[in-house]
């Protein structure tokens, strides 16, 4: 009977154990689901300026993107006004077309014969026309032998970009 006596006190002593130990447990577990339910101010501090980097990251390339694209306007831009002055040199009597309002183009037009080559230009994409820089001794774009058309590029350098005459 002795083993059966010492097999109680034994069996008391972890039921006092498990006991203290589910305890201590419960505890653990309320303070842990405490800290469980927010953020600490570091971790918010760190993932605003993760996305804060990351705006800023996307904003530049976007504006740059969007830049590069409005030069490629530009250029292409520029590329029909120079296959509309040539086919009016090749239409109309072998000469370039003076521009229409002293430093740009706002249409080509052949008038003997008449036709029309190109009859609206659009404009630069930032709304400034294509402009036809001093050549002659008038301060004005020249007509007849030459030309040249430019626009003010803004993501390359140098800035200003020119066609000239092929002829």
């Amino acid at each position: 009977m002795k083993k059966s006596s010492k097999f109680k006190v034994q069996s008391s002593m972890f039921k006092k154990k498990n006991v203290s130990l589910s305890l201590i447990t419960y505890h653990i577990s309320r303070i842990t689901a405490h800290l469980k339910n927010g953020f600490t101010l570091i971790e918010l501090l760190v993932v605003i300026s993760i996305i804060v980097t990351l705006m800023a990251i996307g904003i530049t390339s976007y504006s740059t993107v969007q830049s590069k694209a409005r030069d490629s306007k530009r250029k292409s831009d520029i590329a029909d006004i120079q296959s509309a002055l040539e086919q009016y040199y090749s239409v109309c009597n072998y000469v370039y077309p003076a521009p229409d309002s002293g430093y740009s183009y706002e249409n080509i037009v052949c008038v003997s014969p008449s036709i029309a080559i190109l009859e609206n230009i659009s404009n630069d994409p930032r709304s400034t026309p294509y402009y036809c820089p001093t050549l002659g001794a008038g301060n004005e774009c020249d007509s007849g032998n030459t030309y040249k058309v430019c626009t003010i590029l803004e993501a390359q350098s140098p800035a200003e970009y020119c066609l000239t005459n092929k002829q």
